[in-house]
């Protein structure tokens, strides 16, 4: 490793360090300050094209800030409320839907001529299982209510996340060229470069694909609201918000969707229609969404975004999860970049 590579893999890890310090100290206030910085990070590139225009930097975050909110607070009224309303009532028909899936499984096993040993399942003990399921969702279901309508909270992200993410899409120019005046001089060219496909890879995974779980969201819950499915609202858009892990929102979508077709409807064809509605969603995605909105270039693989919310969930709660993304993309750059140093080192050579 050459000295300039010696200095930048030191100054990132002492930012690192820093940054991971600060937020482990100060995580139980930050959670308005990361929504509010994702926020400006999201709508600056409108900024940035406003402000070609000759428009005033201010009034263009303004503008763009207003319309944002104004679309998010006519989502708050209409969508919210009927997603709240079938979240619930989703969860209390639970019980019901294991009970008929274990009566249905029960009932197939003669037909399938499964050995006898299958046919001695504690049915009471599936009973049990699935009603420590449902109380551990109300559970976790209570938990977020609590947290989410708490009045300190709730003040916290409806005044402090618009002014942080105004303020910061006005300075947003000022305060990336203080951070590259910061850089030392022998390693501006490197840093630069890491900071680019850092850049890159955020902007691709993230705007990227929070536009693919919203489009996936809209599509699911508009085609299981028309195919008259009950709470296909609900599921549509939870499998929307879920696709942020991949695999997990289409599968839990599937799963769900189909379930309450038989549920609902019995037969086949209103399962067979869900079933299509999703393979048709993810074929769109997979085809057009994905490639066109996220590219190719993010180099994120699915295990690795799993196992990072997993442990973001773990060491910091909600915040966890809501930065593990990032880090994991800066973390994959990084490896990267560490590893294409490493090939042309005289170690890896052997020299």
């Amino acid at each position: 490793m050459s000295y300039v590579q010696e200095k930048t893999f030191q100054f990132w890890l002492m930012v690192s360090l820093l940054t991971l310090t600060f937020i482990w100290v100060f995580n139980g206030v930050m959670m308005p300050f990361v929504v509010g910085i994702a926020l400006a990070y999201m709508l600056n590139p409108l900024v940035e094209k406003m402000a070609t225009r000759k428009i005033p930097r201010w009034v263009s975050a303004f503008i763009i800030l207003f319309v944002f909110l104004l679309t998010a607070l006519i989502a708050l009224i209409f969508a919210i409320p009927v997603l709240v309303r079938e979240m619930v009532d989703f969860i209390q028909l639970l019980p019901s839907l294991f009970n008929q899936g274990q009566e249905w499984i029960a009932n197939q096993i003669p037909m399938l001529e499964i050995p006898n040993s299958l046919e001695d399942i504690d049915k009471d003990a599936l009973s049990d299982k699935a009603g420590d399921i449902l109380n551990a969702s109300k559970n976790i279901l209570g938990n977020v209510l609590k947290g989410g309508v708490a009045i300190i909270g709730f003040i916290s992200f409806i005044v402090l996340i618009p002014i942080i993410a105004f303020y910061l899409m006005i300075d947003w120019p000022r305060l990336t060229s203080k951070v590259n005046d910061l850089v030392p001089e022998k390693n501006k060219s490197s840093v630069k470069s890491i900071l680019s496909d850092i850049d890159a890879s955020l902007s691709g995974f993230i705007r990227g694909q929070l536009s693919v779980c919203f489009l996936l969201g809209l599509f699911y819950a508009i085609g299981l609201s028309l195919m008259g499915l009950q709470y296909g609202f609900f599921i549509g858009v939870a499998a929307g918000v879920l696709s942020i892990i991949p695999y997990v929102g289409s599968l839990f979508g599937l799963v769900a969707a189909v379930g309450m077709a038989f549920y609902q409807f019995g037969g086949w064809e209103y399962p067979l229609i869900a079933f299509v509605i999703f393979i048709v969603g993810q074929l769109v995605e997979g085809n057009y969404l994905t490639p066109k909105l996220v590219g190719d270039s993010v180099g994120l693989h699915p295990i690795w975004v799993i196992f990072v919310l997993m442990a973001g969930g773990t060491l910091l709660g909600l915040l966890g999860m809501m930065i593990a993304v990032p880090v994991a993309a800066i973390i994959a750059v990084l490896l990267r970049h560490g590893i294409k140093h490493y090939k042309q080192s005289s170690y890896y050579r052997g020299k």
